[in-house]
């Protein structure tokens, strides 16, 4: 057999690509919540003015959509900035989602202004997972 490698069904195509992308979201949420529960216990210790909450929020998701794409990025060892921006959209989709389900707002301008960081930061971490070197040893 030549050197290319036969890819098998689980492996091949669309499959290959979502459950990195999928383990990285996942991965991405729970770095979030644990940012959050970290930036609560903050707030509950120290007078944090009212106006810092949103902007501790974006810090946090941002820090979770930097980490799925680093992550997505790390596994798939390929274009990191195009499967960070897909993870930054799965991710953006997934707080979404959540935060429509959690509050009465509708999708305005802060809305946009948290997707676009997120995304940024996916990509972001998606540029950095593929250029980071693995120690030789």
């Amino acid at each position: 057999m030549s050197g290319k490698r036969v890819q098998t069904g689980e492996s091949s195509g669309l499959s290959a690509v979502a459950r990195p992308i999928l383990i990285s979201v996942v991965f991405g949420i729970m770095v979030c919540i644990g940012v959050l529960m970290l930036l609560s216990f903050v707030l509950s210790v120290r007078s944090v003015p009212h106006s810092l909450i949103n902007p501790l929020a974006v810090f946090a998701i941002s820090v979770g959509a930097l980490t799925a794409g680093f992550c997505c990025a790390k596994l798939l060892r390929q274009g990191g900035l195009a499967y960070g921006a897909l993870c930054g959209g799965v991710f953006s989709l997934v707080i979404m989602l959540a935060s429509f389900g959690i509050s009465d707002n509708g999708f305005g301008l802060t809305a946009l202004f948290k997707i676009t960081f997120m995304m940024l930061s996916a990509m972001l971490g998606g540029v950095f997972g593929v250029n980071m070197r693995r120690k030789r040893k």
